[in-house]
């Protein structure tokens, strides 16, 4: 994976008249569009006619494709010739795919899509406001709402859970109906989001051992333990249809092996490597009861082989892992206790499927709850100063 190198500054826009439709170069704003593609064939038209009917325009749009198979490319190359593809030899995931669109973009803010997403006509600007009002934002998500049916909120806002895992806001509401403010928050999901390369710097944003799931929540709990604020601002909005056929449970309507192994190794990878063992020890009564319930909820749901999978590519890449752990600890400046949440639990509700499954949730519940109160005088206060203000979290905490 090639590493983001350190960047010049941003070119004037009207310096190049980029292959664009109906708007001047100088009037297009100074931002680079980046499309994350695996196969997704079947969507690419929709987003990126989203993208061409986006006012400002942005100055640059590219498509990162990761080694598909079908014909998207393609179909890019015949009905976009605006768009710039780069190509990747092989698919690493898709947050390698893209730190390949932050090495590539001419622009130093990237608005990231996934290759199923189409943003609304005017949801730059609001997003790029919120960059330009907070110098310590690296990142700003718009409201995601469900394609189908376009009246629903698929989320508005993320948090960070205790237990490694994200929590999504505001699902399932009535989008027109639902009316929330610009606010900072404590993770991000990466379907789509704007991206200041500058404030960032030259590492990498995502870590690429994460192939995929979480991967964006690691980046994003990482993002703001190093002292950077994330925001979601609801004015912009994108929809968002079913993911990719192989893995998505909006296509699917189940969880892949796939998704089993990788949601349970990246779990694992983002502890290890951005907790302080200090947390794991406070808070292990609740770590070891949570491991158990998955071990056991694996076995009935005859998910083991995908468990132990996670576990062999766990051990598998330790040396590795515990390297990037010693290069993030020594960045580090802000504590998770003073970031993540207890409750609520982060549980799809599809997976409590009878009252031995809500029992079981139920107890995990009570359980974090009196560990969190032993330990209280052991857990930071919520240091707006060095965390960068006070953060949306779920009720419950």
């Amino acid at each position: 994976m090639p590493s983001a190198a350190r960047h010049a500054r941003t070119p004037t826009v009207g310096a190049e008249n980029p292959k664009g439709r109906g708007t001047p170069a100088a009037d297009r704003l100074p931002v680079t569009v980046c499309v994350v593609n695996y196969n997704g064939a079947r969507y690419l038209a929709a987003t990126l006619a989203a993208v061409r009917a986006l006012r400002p325009a942005p100055a640059e749009v590219i498509l990162v494709d990761n080694a598909s198979t079908d014909e998207g490319p393609a179909l890019v190359e015949a009905r976009f010739p605006e768009v710039r593809i780069i190509r990747r030899a092989c698919n690493d995931g898709p947050g390698a795919a893209r730190n390949s669109g932050v090495t590539a973009a001419r622009f130093d803010r990237i608005l990231f899509l996934d290759n199923d997403v189409a943003p609304a006509p005017d949801c730059l600007p609001p997003l790029l406001r919120v960059l330009d009002a907070d110098p310590r934002a690296v990142c700003v998500m718009p409201r995601v709402v469900h394609a189908k049916p376009g009246d629903r909120v698929q989320f508005d806002g993320v948090g960070a859970h205790l237990l490694g895992m994200n929590m999504l806001f505001h699902q399932e509401r009535p989008h027109p109906r639902l009316r929330t403010g610009t606010r900072p928050v404590d993770s991000m999901v990466s379907a789509a989001f704007l991206f200041d390369r500058r404030r960032w710097g030259a590492e990498p944003p995502f870590d690429d051992a994460l192939f995929l799931y979480l991967e964006d929540h690691e980046f994003g709990l990482r993002a703001r333990l190093l002292g950077h604020r994330i925001y979601v601002a609801p004015e912009a909005v994108c929809t968002h249809r079913e993911g990719t056929l192989e893995v998505s449970i909006r296509a699917t309507g189940h969880y892949t092996g796939i998704r089993i192994t990788e949601t349970i190794l990246n779990r694992w990878q983002l502890l290890i490597k951005l907790y302080r063992l200090r947390t794991i020890l406070l808070y292990l009564p609740s770590f070891l009861l949570f491991e158990a319930m998955q071990l056991m909820g694996a076995a009935a749901r005859g998910w083991l082989p995908h468990y132990l999978r996670a576990l062999r590519l766990l051990l598998s890449g330790e040396r590795a892992l515990l390297a990037r752990r010693r290069a993030f600890q020594a960045r580090r400046r802000g504590d998770e206790l003073a970031v993540v949440t207890i409750a609520p639990l982060p549980f799809n509700p599809a997976l409590a499927r009878g009252r031995l499954d809500r029992a079981a949730q139920e107890i995990l519940a009570r359980v974090l709850r009196l560990n969190h109160r032993l330990v209280r005088g052991f857990r930071p206060r919520r240091r707006a100063a060095l965390l960068g203000g006070r953060a949306e979290r779920p009720s419950g905490n």
